[in-house]
């Protein structure tokens, strides 16, 4: 079979994210544990790194689904974190991602300098130039 992160990112392309949920739900009723497809924790935002650039929106409903089925994913909530302020520049919501990944694994290593990383640019982009 094809990589299961080409066959998403081909739905996404041709019938949008919700075309892409409903394949990865009925390959994962299909395959689930038969090693035929990674159904791991890492593959949906493997895909949506893959989409950041272009499809953010359609990056950040896959890894919204994700949650569904890994809801303690703090590498899921990084994944958000960084497209909502490197794509989007939405700090705000950034930091609220890191935040949420700080609760559901308060020991996952980088988060706190993260954290800084993105406040840090909230403050540069509302800041006012100096002359």
């Amino acid at each position: 079979p094809t990589d299961i992160r080409d066959v998403l990112v081909s739905e996404v392309d041709q019938g949008g994210v919700e075309a892409a949920v409903a394949e990865y739900e009925t390959l994962r009723e299909q395959y689930y544990g038969s090693w035929t497809y990674d159904f791991r924790e890492a593959t949906l935002p493997d895909v949506a790194e893959r989409l950041a650039v272009q499809q953010p929106d359609a990056a950040l409903a896959l890894l919204d689904h994700n949650l569904t089925h890994y809801p303690a994913s703090a590498m899921t909530y990084v994944y958000k974190a960084r497209i909502l302020a490197g794509v989007k520049r939405d700090f705000d919501g950034a930091i609220a991602m890191v935040r949420e990944a700080q609760r559901v694994q308060p020991d996952a290593p980088g988060l706190d300098r993260m954290l800084e990383q993105f406040e840090a640019a909230r403050e540069a982009a509302v800041s006012p130039e100096s002359p």
